[in-house]
């Protein structure tokens, strides 16, 4: 599980377009996502994996369970928003239960009884992209082929993609 990394936290999207407002979709929390991604060699089993701060998601009895090298998997807050907003066919895991904070808070990923796999709290100060808190981008990794130090700011950056870049390699 060490080459499971937190790729791209889309934390505060932007507001709902007009045709997302019609469609039913009025706060810009129901756009929310995480992406997971596999950097190692093999294979990795999503059964004993979950996020249980910042959300709440359990893998096991996901749409997703495993994890080839170099795939990804997404958690949304509505699925209905998120492939209204972005499309069908992504690699969404499921829905999750709560917000993300968008002052920033504590993310733990874990593994089994609480093993950390990634713990580490986002913020809009400091070190860290303030561009994710006010443009409606999303936050990723400067470089999502390595497993870096989540909690370090400047490890990340505002994606230069309006709305995220979920469940595709993100371009510098």
């Amino acid at each position: 599980t060490s080459s499971l990394v937190i790729t791209e936290i889309m934390y505060h999207p932007a507001d709902p377009t007009a045709a997302e407002i019609a469609a039913g979709f009025l706060d810009d929390n129901d756009f929310e996502f995480i992406e997971i991604r596999n950097i190692g060699d093999s294979t990795i089993s999503l059964l004993d994996v979950r996020f249980t701060k910042g959300i709440d998601f359990d893998f096991a009895g996901s749409a997703i369970t495993s994890l080839a090298p170099g795939a990804y998997a997404l958690v949304v807050n509505n699925l209905a928003a998120f492939e209204f907003r972005y499309e069908t066919g992504l690699p969404v895991a499921g829905e999750w239960s709560g917000n993300l904070n968008n002052a920033g808070e504590r993310v733990k990923l874990s593994y089994g009884a609480g093993q950390a796999i990634q713990d580490f709290t986002y913020d809009d100060s400091e070190d860290w992209p303030e561009g994710p808190d006010l443009t409606g981008s999303s936050l990723v990794l400067r470089n999502s082929t390595v497993a870096p130090d989540h909690a370090l700011g400047f490890k990340w950056r505002t994606c230069l993609h309006h709305h995220g870049t979920p469940g595709v390699t993100a371009n510098i």
